[in-house]
């Protein structure tokens, strides 16, 4: 007969107790499940990405207990190119513990991360704790006496549990008997510092997706006598362009690589087969696509549909969003497009001979589009594949400092490539501009200069002009108008009413309803009626109704619309197809959904930087979207408005390659217009119409030809961004290992304020501030400088010096800007503006000062 010692007999009565709450621990088990995590681990520290792999074994290792090899099964991804960090499973006690295991990154960090982990513990948890503590006291004196390295809890004829640490807790203890019981779980107690390498530790979490005019308004046309920037560039030839997105259609004219020449010798990245889609679907235009779904898999837990096109496990788009984007930033010429006559042109993208990179990270399911993991793990491959622009139109939505985009987009600006993002469609709410960080260059969306006026005739002969994509029909002759019936003594014809009007007084008739018109045309369809009318803010975001004449018109229109019906014993109207109005009599406005400033996270720093078309963007899109026509298709938000400025950059690249991010961020910024192409003020779409100010449109919006040579930048170092970082509290430690360089940040906190950006954001002004900024001359080598200043309401901005002389010893020159106040009371922001002139360019910074008389409570303290 086997013989048992004292040691072990004690062990397997202990192991007997716990077994007694059998039931109780399947739910520990479920508690300990594992979900997925990022681990940031700052810039690389070895040029071989093998070894770079072989550390985030190695620090995974140490957590859960030696084993490389259960490390290496639990990272799903390793980013080893652009940064250092990885994707693993792990339960929320191991997150916890590397978190706690970093030197702490912020003053926030007390946390460890970015999501509490919390336990809740029912009554049977308690005991179950309790008799883990006792174990777990009599366990490490166990070890003490009997093995330095482990305690084994066996039974002769059950399962292992082993509890492999230096020291054993009760929480790992916890773990380790509600685990499966094929597994040995490790757990090692780590104090704060013991793991330095470990930067930040992320939940791996779901992120949302936020032409042929566009150009023309923006003076990139072929027509242009004049030579512009894109004739200039020789429309972005030397450009890649990568677009972080939804997938590409390669099929697409807009891809067509004809008169190409051969795929740069740099470029270092991969095209990637999957599902219908093949190597050869590459070209030289779409020279890479790379996909990304291992970390939505991780958070959905179940397969991704690709069945009957649903989706397809490859680059390939299965939702349009990708393709529209690739091609307003890249696409090739494609001559005679439009939407069943309307908007009639070429439709090309910004940079029409820049080269396409297309890495997949979103998808068409139910939950939501896209991962953090997925979307780091593109950056990285982006980094590595040799792209020189970035567009990006995703946002995360809750604002975090370092967020995963802003991560990436760190590493990516460091090395050279500029990131250009959406400012998300969350307007016109203040302070929900997204992707604020200092390195990124965030855009809002505008409406250009044109539009479908659709003619709307009454039966008093008088006409009224909608908006409308109204084509393949023959006019609507007169018929009926006639509103929603509502209860109660005010009818006021809401668009809600029509799901209980009575559906016979539509069959035949023309119907005008107030408000948003969520399946209205269905339901008016369905009813019989033959056109639909809705009164709304006017959004100038029109959708095809094919089935269906769908005109929009504003609040004042419906109005006399309604009033024409109350007094009109039989009302009637006509309905005109729509047609194609381009050019000065259209004003420019700020689209109601594009999100506003100023950064809830850091108001010293403006966003959105600048605006760009993204209204009724007609672009490449998928044959199955149910909106296409020969292959294109509208679209608007600030996805539509990003790709136009990522085109951009793309030309200036080309043109300027010695250009920094910072560099190319500030001439578009500068140079930008606070009015239309008429002189007219640019307004915003909202509840009610303002004029347009830095917060709405940053600069303002882009102006191509005047960025190609802005006469002074305000460009930014490595040490700008960390002066930023230890600004905002994060440790010397942490920004070293972000960097790759011993930085120390200095006693005094350095000032937001002082980055040197190209617009000047005070959202706190007491007394008086002075700033400082420093201008590079990328003009003319001798020139000469003057100030001027449009001095925000009651505030008083003094520049020295006033002048600035360049020659060709001095190429950069500092000057400060001291503001201060008459102000009396607390206010709103106030806007003004700094511009400097040699008669040639004009450079202008927006200024926005908000007043703070009052010291806040906090400073009592």
């Amino acid at each position: 007969m086997k013989k048992y010692s004292p040691t072990t007999l004690s062990a397997q009565f202990l192991l007997l107790f716990l077994l007694s709450y059998q039931p109780h621990l399947s739910t520990a088990s479920e508690n300990a499940q594992s979900k997925s995590y990022i681990v940031y681990m700052g810039e690389r520290k070895h040029n071989d990405p093998s070894l770079v792999v072989d550390s985030h074994h190695t620090i995974l290792a140490t957590v859960l207990g030696g084993s490389k090899q259960e490390a290496a099964d639990s990272i799903f991804y390793s980013y080893k190119h652009g940064f250092s960090g990885f994707a693993a499973r792990l339960t929320d006690s191991q997150a916890e513990m590397m978190a706690e295991a970093r030197e702490p990154s912020s003053p926030e960090d007390a946390s460890a991360t970015h999501q509490p982990l919390p336990m809740k513990l029912k009554t049977w948890q308690w005991q179950l704790l309790v008799a883990i503590s006792i174990i777990f006291v009599l366990a490490n004196l166990l070890r003490r006496l009997w093995c330095p390295d482990k305690v084994a809890l066996a039974l002769a004829t059950g399962p292992t549990v082993c509890l492999c640490a230096a020291t054993i807790t009760p929480f790992a203890a916890a773990e380790a008997v509600g685990a499966e019981s094929s597994h040995c779980i490790h757990s090692t107690l780590l104090s704060r510092g013991q793991m330095p390498d470990v930067v930040d530790v992320i939940p791996n979490d779901l992120v949302k997706l936020h032409t042929t005019r566009s150009w023309d308004y923006l003076g990139l046309s072929f027509s242009h006598v004049a030579s512009n920037l894109l004739t200039e560039s020789n429309m972005g030839e030397k450009a890649i362009i990568g677009v972080i997105d939804t997938g590409i259609w390669p099929e697409s004219k807009s891809f067509d690589d004809k008169g190409m020449g051969p795929i740069p010798t740099r470029w270092k990245g991969a095209c990637e087969g999957g599902d219908q889609f093949e190597s050869t679907n590459c070209n030289r235009k779409l020279i890479g696509a790379r996909w990304f779904v291992k970390g939505l898999l991780e958070i959905i837990k179940e397969p991704i549909n690709t069945t009957a096109g649903m989706e397809y496990l490859s680059p390939r788009d299965a939702d349009g969003h990708g393709t529209h984007t690739s091609s307003t930033a890249a696409g090739s010429l494609v001559h005679n497009v439009s939407y069943k006559g309307l908007a009639l042109g070429t439709a090309r993208g910004g940079a029409p001979r820049a080269r396409l990179a297309m890495y997949k990270v979103c998808w068409v399911i139910d939950l939501g589009d896209c991962s953090s993991a997925d979307i780091l793990k593109a950056f990285d491959e982006a980094i590595h594949d040799g792209v020189d622009v970035l567009s990006v139109s995703l946002g995360l939505g809750d604002p975090y400092i370092l967020d995963v985009i802003a991560v990436g987009s760190l590493h990516a600006v460091l090395k050279g490539i500029t990131v250009v993002c959406s400012a998300g469609n969350s307007g016109p709410t203040s302070q929900t501009v997204e992707n604020v960080a200092p390195w990124i260059i965030s855009v809002a969306s505008s409406t250009m200069d044109r539009s479908f006026p659709t003619p709307i005739t009454l039966g008093n002969n008088q006409t009224i002009m909608g908006q409308a994509m109204f084509t393949g029909h023959k006019e609507i002759g007169f018929k009926g108008l006639v509103c929603p019936k509502q209860s109660g003594f005010d009818s006021t014809c809401s668009c809600d009413s029509l799901l209980s009007d009575d559906n016979s007084t539509m069959r035949g008739k023309v119907v005008l309803c107030f408000g948003f018109p969520f399946g209205a045309s269905d339901i008016v369809k369905a009813a019989g009626g033959v056109g639909l009318i809705f009164a709304n803010y006017v959004t100038y975001y029109i959708s095809p109704c094919d089935d269906l004449p769908c005109i929009e018109v504003d609040y004042d229109v419906g109005a006399q619309l309604l009033s024409y019906i109350r007094s009109s014993r039989k009302p009637m109207v006509k309905l005109s197809p729509s047609k194609t109005l381009i050019g000065m009599p259209l004003s420019v406005k700020i689209a109601r959904s594009s999100s506003r400033g100023p950064s809830s996270l850091s108001p010293e720093i403006l966003k959105p930087d600048v605006a760009a078309p993204g209204v009724n963007v007609l672009a490449a899109m998928i044959p199955k979207n149910i909106d296409a026509y020969d292959g294109f298709a509208f679209d608007s938000g600030t996805s539509m408005a990003c790709p136009h400025v990522a085109g951009i950059v793309g030309l200036l690249k080309s043109l300027h390659p010695s250009w920094s991010p910072p560099a190319i961020r500030s001439a578009l910024t500068t140079t930008a217009s606070t009015t239309d192409t008429s002189g007219e003020p640019i307004f915003t779409i909202g509840d009610a119409q303002k004029l347009a100010g830095p917060f709405d449109f940053g600069g303002g919006i882009v102006n191509p030809n005047r960025a190609s040579d802005p006469g002074l930048i305000y460009d930014m170092e490595v040490t700008d961004y960390v002066h930023y970082l230890c600004s905002i509290g994060y440790k010397t430690s942490a920004i070293s290992k972000l960097t790759l360089h011993p930085f120390v940040c200095p006693s005094k906190e350095p000032s937001i304020l002082n980055l040197n950006l190209p617009s000047i954001t005070v959202p706190k002004l007491r007394s008086s501030v002075t700033i400082t900024r420093t201008v590079t001359n990328v003009g003319p080598i001798d020139s000469t400088y003057v100030s001027s200043v449009e001095h925000p309401l009651g505030v008083k901005v003094a520049v020295w010096p006033q002048v600035l002389v360049f020659n060709s010893t001095v190429k950069k020159l500092s000057f400060t800007i001291t503001l201060s106040s008459s102000h009396k009371t607390i206010g709103r922001y106030y806007i003004g503006s700094l511009s400097w002139s040699d008669g040639i360019h004009k450079v202008t910074s927006p200024i926005s000062v908000r007043i703070e008389i009052i010291p806040s409570y906090t400073d009592r303290f």
